[in-house]
């Protein structure tokens, strides 16, 4: 089972992919993974770097946030990038199901968490 803050940079991970999708932008995510898109399991991690992950869920979705806010809705039927198999609706649309699946695993965790203790 993945830990809370792997899920949580799993879920910026693919919203950062999509915000450079729509975007043109090429950021790239401020952690190790262990496979793409999803974070390297440790033992512990300093608060610094907790405070830096978090800082990265949080700046990524509210950039995801303001790039579709602006997205030309002329656009959301066309595809971004000339290889890709998805439109524009259908990157938000499923990243949106995606976030919203592993959310629902993080309120999953969180509970157990609290049964635990």
């Amino acid at each position: 089972m993945n830990s809370i803050r792997e899920i949580a940079l799993h879920i910026a991970y693919w919203q950062n992919s999509v915000a450079n999708y729509l975007s043109g932008e090429t950021i790239r995510p401020g952690f190790k993974q262990r496979k793409t898109g999803f974070a390297a399991a440790v033992d512990s991690i300093t608060p610094e770097q907790w405070q830096q992950e978090q800082s990265f869920i949080r700046d990524t979705q509210q950039r995801l946030v303001a790039i579709v806010a602006a997205y030309d809705p002329k656009k959301l039927n066309q595809r971004s990038v000339a290889k890709s198999q998805m439109t524009a609706v259908e990157m938000i649309h499923d990243n949106a199901m995606h976030t919203i699946y592993h959310t629902a695993q993080l309120k999953a965790a969180r509970q157990m968490m609290k049964l635990g203790s």
